[in-house]
């Protein structure tokens, strides 16, 4: 039976740990394991909203993951 992930939150932890673990995986050669996203909203990067409120980046640049990065990590 392959592993199981459950990451809880859409923000930089979450995305760094589904990267991590999918890197891991690639790198041993083992079998993609399930992994589920719990997040009340889209990926994001906390770090960066003060710029979209200041007018000076685009609100494309304030999310992290969009749909297709997700699909490809089989997530």
């Amino acid at each position: 039976m392959p592993a199981r992930h459950l990451i809880i939150g859409g923000g930089t932890a979450g995305l760094n740990a589904i990267r991590t673990i999918r890197e891991e995986e690639r790198l041993s050669g083992a079998a993609p394991s399930a992994i589920t996203l719990v997040s009340a909203e889209r990926p994001y990067s906390r770090m960066v909203l003060q710029y979209y409120l200041w007018g000076t980046i685009s609100e494309g640049h304030v999310y992290t993951a969009p749909p297709a990065s997700l699909t490809a990590w089989k997530v």
